[in-house]
């Protein structure tokens, strides 16, 4: 008899064990939400929502500074953004385009302190994380809360290398005043396949400089002038 419960024991542990596993960074599948607030003068047009779906290693979503789909990808390091400017009547510009970045260089310019100081976030243990980035000015620094319960093995996006998903930061555009702040607020487990993460048919590969150029001639075309902190 005592054997017979030490195995359904085992059994039962085996089966928690394979459950976390499932759940742990890099192999977890499901979208995560955030909540946008803003300070400072912004358009009432802004979205009040951000969300990003996960597939093990990869993400997706819509950039709204780039006016691109993201797609990051833990295991080779790097970002896919792709622009659909197949609607836009601008020589030059028209067309589907695609550009890869790797982030090697900014991952080794930043580090992290993980605290200790926990709290909860979208149902999540969170940590409170202090970031160090390294700039040509010289150091910049921030505090973030990170869960490393889900998603990627690491962060490429908004603090590459980071061993955890961002869960509360923010977004500073110094010359205008305005912050923006991100909080998780939602955790959708599942519902995501590979297929989701991939990069889409029909778009040609363009360099950093060439994508560059058409955001200047498409800025051109509006009448306006540089849109790197445009909000």
């Amino acid at each position: 008899m005592k054997k017979i419960f030490l195995s359904i024991v085992i059994a039962a542990a085996f089966c928690s064990f394979t459950l976390n596993v499932s759940a742990q960074q890099g192999k977890w599948k499901g979208t995560i939400k955030y909540k946008l607030t803003y300070e400072g003068a912004v358009s009432p047009q802004m979205p009040q929502e951000f969300e990003v779906k996960v597939y093990e290693n990869k993400t997706k979503y819509i950039d709204m500074f780039q006016y691109a789909t993201v797609i990051s990808n833990a295991t080779a390091k790097n970002l896919t953004f792709m622009w659909d400017f197949s609607q836009i009547p601008v020589e030059g510009v028209q067309g589907k385009w695609y550009m890869k970045k790797k982030m090697d260089d900014l991952i080794a310019k930043c580090t992290y302190e993980f605290t200790g100081k926990t709290k909860t976030l979208a149902g999540k243990n969170v940590k409170e994380v202090n970031v160090t980035f390294q700039t040509d000015e010289g150091e910049e620094k921030e505090t973030i809360w990170a869960c490393d319960e889900i998603g990627p093995v690491m962060d490429v996006s908004s603090y590459p290398g980071l061993k955890a998903v961002p869960f509360e930061y923010t977004v500073e555009f110094k010359s205008q005043g305005i912050v923006i702040k991100y909080e998780a607020v939602e955790i959708k487990d599942g519902g995501v396949k590979e297929t989701d993460v991939l990069m889409e048919v029909g778009y040609e590969e363009q360099s950093e400089e060439e994508i560059g150029e058409m955001f200047k001639m498409l800025m051109e075309a509006m009448g306006g002038g540089n849109s790197d902190e445009d909000i």
